[in-house]
């Protein structure tokens, strides 16, 4: 029961993963020493109070900069889920195999549109339209636009972009994976403060089915 309880509260810690394990390390002492002493496991745990109120208790007390380790780690965890998914769907693959094709010889894709469209998707990024993203993109990725992991997500680059100066070299191509087209494409976006690489997917729809940013 009290690892079950532990795991709990670990999962609602808003801090590194060093401060996380420290402190349910402290805990794990302190409910052995009690047990040993007599008391029940059940009523000592009844006695800290649910996982949810305890860690709503630690969140507050963690400092500016053991939150932003929190969400460093958080969208690394992320980033990681993503890369997965991106080797999975051979998105890798694509780029130097022949089922890689010039989209300005697309018979599926015309060329300017996706990249008006994924210029559209970079100014709803930036200006942290959810409503309009969720608009143009598939099922999956409507759910990462929930809430504010976008918001989380561009932090990691910085507090204050500043204004958008230009787009980079634009590679764009048409892909094509058990039997689906999609339209793949990488560029470089430099802004005031800092510079981000996107790579962005769309479908036969022109829904964006894929977004990360480097």
């Amino acid at each position: 029961m009290s690892k079950k309880y532990l795991r709990k509260l670990m999962k609602q810690l808003r801090c590194s993963r060093h401060r996380r394990k420290e402190i349910i390390g402290q805990l794990a002492l302190e409910l052995e020493a009690r047990v040993e002493q007599g008391e029940t496991e059940e009523a000592v745990l009844a006695q800290m109070g649910a996982p949810g109120e305890i860690a709503k208790e630690f969140n507050a007390t963690f400092s500016i900069e053991e939150k932003r380790k929190y969400r460093r780690e958080k969208w690394g965890r992320i980033a990681a889920v993503i890369v997965g998914i991106l080797l999975i769907l051979g998105i890798g693959i694509y780029w130097v195999l022949p089922k890689t094709y010039d989209i300005g010889e697309s018979k599926i894709f015309d060329k300017e549109a996706v990249r008006q469209q994924l210029e559209q998707v970079v100014s709803f990024v930036e200006e942290e339209d959810y409503e309009a993203l969720k608009n143009c993109s598939d099922e999956q990725m409507k759910a990462f636009f929930s809430g504010n992991d976008l918001k989380e997500a561009k932090q990691l680059f910085g507090d204050e972009w500043g204004e958008r100066q230009a787009f980079g070299n634009m590679y764009i191509a048409e892909v094509h994976q058990m039997g689906e087209a999609n339209a793949v494409a990488q560029f470089n976006t430099s802004y005031e403060n800092v510079s981000v690489t996107y790579t962005l997917i769309f479908d036969e729809d022109m829904r964006l089915t894929g977004l990360w940013m480097k």
